[in-house]
């Protein structure tokens, strides 16, 4: 009796070392490894990593080579992602089949793409351009906007989506006047996110509400200016090209009445109801006589619901001065219901006396 339970003493401990043993030489998964390439070359700090695998990541060495250690078997995928320092990056999302030890080829990053400082800024609109990206397996650019540099697919507004690689600009309209933005735009392939380029900014200019305000733009058959209206252009308005404050051109007069004003249509969305606007001319007067004869200056705005003087004789009486000057009125805006305003220009000059008007601006004041 003693004998046999000897024996079975050993035979366990045999099964007992034999089974420890197993335990440490077996491993729980396999090796992945690859190089990481871009335009020909090794990308150098890439992070790799199996999705949904958070133990499992690493980063491409000097040559673009890594090693992943301890994968299981089955499908996974393999995610390739570099950053740069302008705050572009571009991804790659690989399907592999691990059944034993398994190198990877053709792990190719697609170069980041860069978006551009905004161009040709206005109160409502902006150019947006990007560098191409060199992917083989591209799909589609989307542009996306925010209203905070925390901008991604989530949480920016999809405005533009272009499937030609080399349609690399676009406009953005419907903008708000003196409203920063912020915009970004991803690469895509028929399986997600290849990349996306860095974060730009711009801030719209401020709305003019007065448009030709500095009457450089002339109607090529009446050569007076556009925008505005009067039915005494060529007579006593003039568009003038000698005596000039901004640009070409200011309008002049010459013994007005005041009864006939040059005039322009302004919609009511640019202007709103209980904001502050500010407007501001220049204004040169002459005499043959005497310096002295600008009797009257004032700006209406007037729609169907009122008339109203902006600015009730602000130049008035004798002024010895004849050199440009700048006037400026801040004002509140009324409530009004929706109907076309009316700007309208009205001179009271004595005879034989010339007045010129230049750079008139309305603009909202914040």
């Amino acid at each position: 009796m003693k004998f046999l339970s000897i024996f079975i003493f050993i035979i366990l401990s045999i099964i007992l070392t034999s089974c420890s043993e197993e335990s440490v030489t077996q491993t729980d998964g396999f090796t992945v490894e690859g190089k990481v390439l871009s335009k020909g070359e090794s990308v150098t700090g890439a992070v790799v990593s199996i999705k949904n695998l958070s133990n499992l990541i690493t980063q491409t060495d000097s040559e673009g080579d890594f090693k992943l250690l301890d994968v299981p078997k089955g499908n996974h995928q393999l995610i390739i992602s570099k950053n740069s320092t302008e705050g572009s990056f571009v991804e790659r999302t690989t399907s592999i089949t691990v059944e034993s030890d398994l190198i990877v080829d053709n792990l190719i990053l697609p170069s980041p793409v860069q978006l551009i400082e905004p161009e040709n800024i206005t109160d409502r609109s902006l150019d947006l351009n990007w560098t191409s990206t060199d992917a083989y397996d591209f799909r589609e650019y989307k542009i996306y906007q925010h209203n905070t540099s925390g901008l991604d697919e989530t949480t920016g507004t999809l405005v533009h989506v272009s499937t030609e690689i080399t349609d690399t600009s676009f406009t953005i309209n419907n903008l708000t006047p003196l409203t920063q933005y912020y915009f970004r735009v991803y690469v895509m392939n028929d399986f997600g996110r290849l990349g996306g380029s860095n974060i730009q900014a711009a801030e719209t200019r401020n709305l003019q509400v007065i448009k030709n305000g500095s009457f450089e733009i002339l109607d090529p058959n009446t050569e007076y200016p556009l925008s505005w209206q009067s039915e005494n252009f060529g007579t006593l308005w003039l568009v003038d090209s000698n005596v000039v404050f901004d640009g070409k051109y200011s309008l002049s007069v010459h013994d007005q009445s005041g009864v006939i004003m040059p005039w322009q249509s302004i919609s009511p969305n640019d202007l709103v109801a209980g904001s502050r606007y500010n407007l501001s001319y220049w204004i040169k007067h002459d005499a043959l006589q005497s310096p002295n004869m600008l009797e009257e200056f004032s700006i209406y705005l007037d729609n169907t619901e009122f008339t109203w003087h902006i600015q009730i004789n602000p130049i008035s009486g004798p002024h010895p001065e004849s050199d440009w000057k700048e006037y400026t009125y801040e004002f509140t805006m009324p409530s009004v219901t929706a109907s076309n305003f009316n700007i309208r220009l009205y001179f009271l000059l004595a005879p034989d006396t010339y007045a010129w008007i230049d750079k008139i601006s309305l603009e909202k004041v914040l």
